[in-house]
């Protein structure tokens, strides 16, 4: 029976993280250059801003510290609450739990409860 003579792992003390890593990569833990990641900061940074319906309804405001704030055309409160970026989708979920989904499209706008929103 062949032994092993790599370095030894105590996977007691790692992380499912750091056991990924180490099997994506080489014994060093680094991952081959063929695997390259996409930054959510980096997604997420490229959506913070304004938003606007072509007819004014519905204004959306993505802060980077992943909180937002909507004003809807008739309604007296201001939608607030928290975001998560998740590839090209957003879900809003405002202080009272209640959750929006908003897809980003081939234009660059968002589409967002039946409404397309623009910068």
């Amino acid at each position: 029976m062949p032994t092993y003579l790599g370095p030894r792992i105590d996977a007691t003390i790692l992380g499912t993280a750091s056991l990924l890593a180490l099997a994506a990569g080489d014994a060093r833990g680094t991952a081959p250059e063929r695997f390259t990641y996409a930054s959510a900061v980096s997604v997420q940074h490229s959506l913070v801003g304004r938003w606007e319906s072509a007819d004014h309804a519905v204004r959306l405001h993505l802060r980077a510290d992943e909180t937002y704030e909507c004003r809807v055309a008739g309604r007296d409160q201001i939608a607030r609450g928290t975001y998560r970026v998740d590839s090209n989708r957003i879900v809003l979920r405002d202080d009272s739990g209640l959750t929006t989904p908003a897809t980003r499209v081939d234009d660059g706008a968002l589409d967002m409860a039946g409404h397309r929103l623009y910068r």
